[in-house]
């Protein structure tokens, strides 16, 4: 299913999801060009899992390495997943708020996230990753986007 909308700004609102999306506008012919984005209804939405730690002073980034590779090392062992993503944020804006390191992981659909927060590896690194954040479990933030 295409959308087509506002072709001098590429910006529409999904009436089904609620939320934002620009496409990108093929300015030599000034028509919208498809995102490729799933639309809800075509299937089971993928999700995006987002983590932002604000870790403890002084942390070795050793560690957090450490905790990053495992937490991608998941992907060999739970069908679904998609990849990680992530590091240290480079953002120009500066508007952290003391959140300085982050991740991505995409999966197919909810039931394979379900699987990554319910695998016992993935509860023993949540636990890790909350004793390295700088005032445990609020040292985190934790969102999941349906895409």
């Amino acid at each position: 299913m295409s959308h087509f909308f506002n072709q001098n700004l590429g910006i529409r609102r999904h009436t089904v999801t609620d939320r934002w999306q620009i496409d990108a506008i093929d300015t030599k012919r000034d028509i919208p060009v498809q995102s490729g984005i799933p639309v809800l209804g075509e299937g089971p939405a993928m999700i995006r899992h987002i983590v932002l730690i604000k870790f403890k002073p002084g942390i070795d980034e050793t560690v957090i390495d450490s905790l990053f590779d495992a937490l991608a090392q998941l992907g060999n062992e739970i069908a679904g997943m998609r990849g990680f993503d992530g590091g240290i944020s480079v953002s120009p804006e500066k508007l952290e708020q003391g959140f300085t390191h982050g991740f991505c992981i995409d999966f197919d659909d909810e039931a394979a996230r379900d699987a990554y927060l319910a695998h016992p590896t993935h509860q023993a690194l949540g636990a890790e990753l909350v004793k390295a954040a700088d005032g445990e479990i609020s040292g985190l933030i934790v969102f999941d986007l349906e895409m």
